[in-house]
């Protein structure tokens, strides 16, 4: 619920009489990370692997006077751009780009909210023979029943809901047309489920690296007050904030952060471990407080006492995080 996994697949065919080098950018978006890249060229798939730049341009350059289609990507971190090199796309020839996103829920009007944005895909320039077409279609799922699934920018009659019958999971379809009837405006899904209001720790253990992973769930409702019904409430002309207008979505708390900064955490470990602090920085309700603490064989308060949460601490905050190391002895 916390999380979505976006699929976005993109084909291109080239209707020239000669072979053509093209590039395509789009934007990457906010709280989300490319998890795979993978590109399909006839009956042909090509998994993407990491190289450092040298390597994959000069990889990319053999391939091309070798007589292949070549494909290299990279993210620009200055304009937050994936830029795909196309080399070498035979007359006529077609392929398929797939891209896998992991992006976090955002929470909007006591509701998850999923949110596509349309301009992050690439658009055609003024010489194509026809415009960028999309087609949009997305499965919610929960472990308990789903009591809202609306969109603010599309209304009911423009979705295709189709729901199983313990209401636990929907599939929802957004034609061409309808989106074109839109003017293509970002798509958005707000959903509430049944359970959505107990806090939820998840554990992941990723084989490959050896390292385990947390996702938290700060989405609770401390009033609790929204009215149950039996259908799932479809209706996006109303909303919740109705229900305790003087109480905003994200409700305010005290968040204690503990950051391991043993010797064993020195590398990859204590880099990853601060770019998930910074994530949950960035993802706090306003008017919250919080702390940091880095413990190892000793512990160090980075902070006095717990402070206000707002635009100056957090970029204090993540400032200060830049700076941490595993410099604080073990943790026997």
């Amino acid at each position: 619920e916390s999380f979505s996994e976006t699929h976005s697949t993109m084909f291109i065919k080239n209707q020239s009489s000669s072979s053509v080098e093209l590039k395509v950018a789009f934007l990457q978006e906010k709280l989300s990370v490319l998890h795979s890249f993978e590109a399909k060229i006839g009956d042909k798939i090509v998994k993407s692997k990491i190289l450092s730049k040298d390597q994959a341009e000069e990889k990319y350059s053999d391939s091309i006077s070798q007589g292949n289609t070549a494909i290299m990507a990279n993210l620009i971190e200055e304009s937050k751009e994936y830029l795909v090199n196309l080399g070498n796309l035979k007359s006529q020839e077609e392929l398929e780009l797939r891209f896998i996103f992991l992006k976090l829920n955002q929470s909007e009007d006591k509701s998850y909210k999923f949110i596509q944005s349309l301009t992050s895909f690439p658009v055609f320039n003024e010489k194509a023979s026809r415009p960028l077409e999309i087609t949009f279609t997305a499965q919610v799922s929960s472990q308990s029943n789903i009591t809202r699934l609306i969109s603010r920018n599309y209304s009911s009659d423009l979705i295709d809901r189709k729901f199983n019958s313990e209401k636990s999971l929907c599939n929802l379809f957004l034609s061409k047309s309808n989106i074109e009837t839109r003017c293509y405006k970002d798509i958005d899904i707000l959903f509430c489920t049944a359970a959505m209001n107990k806090p939820k720790l998840i554990e992941e253990f990723d084989e490959l690296n050896n390292m385990y992973s947390y996702s938290i769930s700060f989405m609770i409702d401390r009033y609790n007050n929204i009215p149950i019904r039996s259908e799932v409430d479809t209706d996006n002309t109303q909303s919740y904030f109705k229900y305790d207008e003087d109480v905003v979505n994200d409700y305010p708390g005290r968040f204690i952060f503990l950051l391991d900064q043993s010797g064993s955490m020195s590398g990859s470990r204590i880099e990853t471990a601060k770019q998930s602090l910074a994530l949950f920085l960035k993802s706090l309700p306003q008017k919250s407080e919080f702390d940091l603490i880095g413990f190892g064989s000793e512990t160090k308060h980075y902070y006095s006492s717990s402070i206000k949460y707002d635009a100056l601490s957090l970029q204090s905050a993540l400032t200060l995080i830049t700076k941490l190391n595993a410099d604080l002895g073990g943790t026997n």
